[in-house]
């Protein structure tokens, strides 16, 4: 039987692949950023280590901070927390990686928890 926050997981990469397919690639980034912080939170609690705030974020970078992380792992953390580039030169924001974040979340929460299943 699935926990509550792998379903809470699942629902947010669902949210943002229908975002995704919208069209609203920022809705995208956003649901994918819930369910890293989502998995991450869950990951803490395993470990019985907690950031000092609660939000998805503050979890992401207590995580990334943390030194036992391998390379990818640590890699993915960053993405989850990087901004939009605003230095184009029309001034508009724009996506600096040419990553999913969507599918970078999905591969942590496989990472972290290697029995989750999206489905």
């Amino acid at each position: 039987m699935s926990s509550d926050w792998q379903n809470r997981v699942r629902r947010e990469l669902a949210r943002g692949r229908q975002a995704t397919a919208e069209g609203n690639e920022g809705m995208a980034r956003v649901c994918a950023r819930r369910a890293a912080g989502w998995t991450v939170k869950a990951y803490l609690d395993t470990q019985g280590m907690q950031a000092e705030q609660p939000s998805a974020l503050e979890q992401i970078k207590f995580l990334r901070a943390q030194g036992n992380l391998d390379d990818e792992t640590r890699e993915v953390l960053e993405h989850m927390i990087l901004h939009l580039a605003k230095d184009a030169p029309d001034g508009e924001s724009y996506w600096p990686l040419d990553a999913n974040l969507l599918d970078e979340a999905q591969w942590l929460a496989g990472r972290l928890f290697p029995d989750f299943q999206t489905q």
